[in-house]
């Protein structure tokens, strides 16, 4: 049986609330490309303290399909990634946006149910690099089930990554069923 979750380990920044989320939708689909270098830096302090970024290689932003980026015009999580290697300086992994492709068009994860995000997200990636024994640290904006992280994960690790954590800038929390 395929193992379903390839992501070896994520971290955020912060916990997704009503702040966070009003500055990432004027950022993502509001024109607000201005709030880009205060979402790294924010990022950034969350692990200036920290070691955790130097047992990766490179970051690579999770990607767009094209159609979507000529829609929108940036990738944000390219556009955080740069503003957090500018703030962490040397303790930064280089990026490798390239790294990684979004092959194919797919709906947008917020507006599909919990079960069909997966399957929405399946062969949607491939990888462009040699990315054999690399540990990459994949980069997004937002974290809700994982599965964009995940999907991405799996492709790095089938193209012979030894480990693909992710970083994120928030992250949502789940009630505890307990």
């Amino acid at each position: 049986m395929e193992n379903e979750w390839d992501l070896a380990e994520s971290r955020s920044g912060f916990a997704y609330n009503e702040i966070i989320r009003h500055w990432i939708l004027q950022f993502k689909f509001f024109g607000q490309e201005h709030l880009s270098p205060l979402l790294g830096r924010l990022l950034a302090l969350s692990f200036q303290n920290s070691n955790w970024l130097e047992k990766y290689d490179t970051i690579v932003p999770i990607p767009l399909h094209p159609s979507r980026l000529r829609k929108r015009g940036f990738n944000q999580s390219l556009l955080l990634a740069h503003h957090l290697r500018k703030n962490l300086g040397k303790i930064s992994p280089d990026i490798h946006p390239h790294w990684l492709r979004r092959t194919r068009a797919t709906r947008p994860q917020t507006e599909l149910p919990l079960a069909e995000r997966k399957t929405n997200l399946e062969d949607a990636f491939s990888a462009l690099a040699d990315v054999r024994d690399k540990n990459i640290l994949l980069l997004d904006d937002v974290m809700t089930t994982g599965s964009t992280l995940n999907a991405a994960a799996r492709c790095l690790k089938e193209a012979g990554a030894a480990k693909a954590g992710a970083l994120v800038l928030c992250r949502k929390m789940w009630d505890s069923p307990n």
